[in-house]
């Protein structure tokens, strides 16, 4: 998929704030599975389904990631094509357009962080949805 050079950056900042909680949630999750003591993973998971991607931080960190993937999009949407573009121009934000969160954010994220994918692997919802105006919150 060809991406914006933006989207690439809001890429590689996803990742890396990804990476940074990952350890100390990883321990988080960890301990908890142990405190349950036998078929801990199973107890655990009936409360946290995600594993340690359920954790409130990594929630508010996609939140926060998808809302800006989502406001990058709209500038692209609003923005005029430079002249030509498109026309013999061979910079990837010449035929780059708008990406959906979910795929920049979880699709994406395996081709360039197999560690960061994995870790969300269980990550089975998107913790977004639309007020009366059907805007997203």
């Amino acid at each position: 998929m060809n991406v914006s050079t933006a989207h690439a950056k809001l890429l590689e900042e996803w990742i890396a704030d990804l990476r940074r909680v990952m350890p100390e949630l990883q321990d988080w999750w960890d301990q908890m599975v142990r405190d349950a003591g036998p078929g801990g993973d199973r107890i655990v998971r009936a409360r946290w389904p995600s594993g340690p991607a359920s954790h409130p931080r990594v929630i508010s960190l996609f939140r926060d990631y998808y809302f800006r993937v989502e406001a990058l999009n709209h500038t692209i949407e609003e923005s005029e094509p430079a002249e030509g573009a498109g026309w013999g121009q061979d910079t990837p934000d010449a035929l780059a357009g708008p990406v959906p969160p979910i795929v920049l954010l979880l699709q994406m994220i395996a081709g360039e962080a197999p560690d960061a994918a994995e870790f969300l692997r269980y990550f089975d919802f998107i913790p977004v949805g639309e007020d009366l105006d059907l805007e997203t919150c």
